[in-house]
C-alpha cells in the first residue's frame, strides 16, 4: 500500500487487509485495487474519510466503513461480489455509485 498524506492506495500486489487495520485513523480517501480482500471493520470510525474507490471484485464486508460520518463519495466496481447489509452502518452520507 502507499500512503500519500492521508490518502491510501491499495495496489493489486496486496491481497488482504486485516480486521481493523485502519480503524480510527485520520485517512481521508481510500483506493482499493482489483483482487484485494478487505476484512471487517478495516476502515471503521474513520471520521475524516470522505471518498472510497473500490475497484476490487471482492465483497465489501459488514462494518468495513461503519461510523464514517463524513464519507460521501463511494465508487464501486460493477464486478463487486457483494455489499453486505451493514458495510456502511452509521455512515449516513455515503452515496454509492457503480463504475
Amino acid at each position: 500500500p502507499s500512503l500519500v498524506g492521508s490518502e491510501m492506495c491499495i495496489r493489486d500486489r496486496l491481497k488482504t487487509i486485516g480486521v481493523k487495520s485502519f480503524s480510527n485513523s485520520g485517512i481521508t480517501s481510500v483506493h482499493i485495487e482489483k483482487g484485494t480482500t478487505v476484512r471487517e471493520n478495516c476502515f471503521s470510525n474513520c471520521k475524516s474519510l470522505t471518498k472510497v474507490e473500490w475497484k476490487s471484485n471482492k465483497e465489501i464486508k459488514n462494518g468495513t466503513f461503519e461510523k464514517c460520518p463524513n464519507l460521501k463519495e463511494v465508487l464501486v466496481s460493477e464486478q463487486v461480489k457483494a455489499i453486505e447489509a451493514d458495510a456502511f452502518k452509521k455512515s449516513p452520507n455515503a452515496e454509492i455509485s457503480f463504475i
